[in-house]
């Protein structure tokens, strides 16, 4: 593990000693977070940091809180807390605008491309109007973009690569097991529903006020999950009600079932990574990293990981057939009796 740290005035610091590690990140989360304890006692305000394994960027970020600690037992040492560039896209608002026949490159040219992103990976899909609101920010604009467009959930690299290929693109089979050969080792691990998370169905209001569209969550009707919701489309959404409800469900699907499995090792487990986890090679789920935080502690390396059943977060969001509800209506209260 190599790490690297530049000052404000550009100069270049590599730590005597790592005491403290913590790299926290996830699919859904741009930013990824950087905790680093250092024996080095810095003299000079940190602006960056990058962190190597072997020839492999980790991380790429900007230091958001230096803290310089001196005690007669612990000795000397520097804590800094960094985010990656993520980071400058969700403290950025964009300016608002309206875009016609816009493509995910020049939402790219815009809005990434000027915070320090070296280029765009992915779909050519173009869009005959966009409207960028008051108040997104610059990760709102390029999720917004993509929902519309293919659905695929955005992932920025350490390199500075954005990468709007696919949803979720596996880069790797893992096997994690404490008895396949070859597998890695996990030390604990905890398999979790969260029933109240998902969404059985939702009825969308058409222009005369009747809920006349249903779109159905399979995998919550399975559960025995009952669950409803009343849309009225938001403008954006508005030639596309259908697509809105099922990025509604794919949402709510993020939570329902997670598995936490931690291993005493510092590589063998990353995003994106397609799982067979031995309690559960049932050959029924496919499980994929969604999220992982690798640390250094007292007892050495370990990783700590989020798997999420695949098919739980590719729903299609195709406009496909729309399944009718004959005029489900909301009846309007009634404000006064009249005597």
């Amino acid at each position: 593990m190599k790490v690297l740290i530049y000052t404000l005035s550009g100069k270049l610091i590599r730590p005597r000693q790592i005491l403290a590690f913590s790299l926290d990140e996830s699919l859904f989360v741009p930013a990824a977070a950087l905790d680093l304890t250092i024996s080095d006692m810095l003299d000079e305000c940190a602006g960056s940091v990058l962190v190597y394994d072997g020839e492999k960027l980790l991380f790429d970020g900007f230091v958001d809180r230096q803290q310089v600690m001196e005690s007669a037992a612990a000795g000397g040492s520097t804590r800094i807390r960094a985010r990656s560039r993520g980071a400058l896209l969700l403290d950025n608002e964009a300016r608002p605008q309206t875009y016609q026949r816009t493509t995910a490159r020049d939402i790219f040219e815009r809005h990434l491309k000027p915070h320090g992103f070296t280029r765009i990976v992915g779909h050519r899909q173009e869009l005959g109007s966009f409207v960028v609101g008051k108040g997104m920010t610059e990760w709102e604009v390029l999720l917004s973009f993509l929902e519309k467009t293919t659905g695929a959930y955005p992932r920025l690299l350490p390199d500075g690569t954005v990468n709007i290929e696919t949803y979720l693109k596996s880069e790797r089979r893992v096997h994690l097991s404490n008895t396949r050969p070859g597998a890695v080792r996990y030390t604990g691990y905890e398999i979790r529903y969260d029933r109240h998370a998902p969404i059985e169905k939702i009825l969308i209001e058409n222009e005369n006020g009747f809920y006349t569209t249903c779109v159905r969550n399979p995998a919550a009707i399975e559960a025995g999950i009952s669950r409803r919701k009343y849309q009225t489309t938001p403008k954006e959404y508005a030639d596309a009600p259908v697509r809105n409800a099922k990025l509604r469900i794919r949402e709510s699907m993020r939570d329902y079932f997670t598995v936490r499995v931690t291993a005493a090792a510092r590589e063998g487990i990353d995003l994106l990574d397609l799982c067979f986890f031995g309690p559960l090679e049932d050959g029924k789920r496919e499980l994929i990293v969604t999220g992982r935080t690798l640390t250094l502690g007292p007892k050495g390396w370990e990783i700590s990981a989020v798997l999420q059943d695949k098919s739980h977060l590719e729903i299609d969001l195709s406009e496909g057939e729309k399944e009718g509800e004959n005029h489900v209506v909301i009846p309007k209260p009634v404000i006064g009796s009249g005597r």
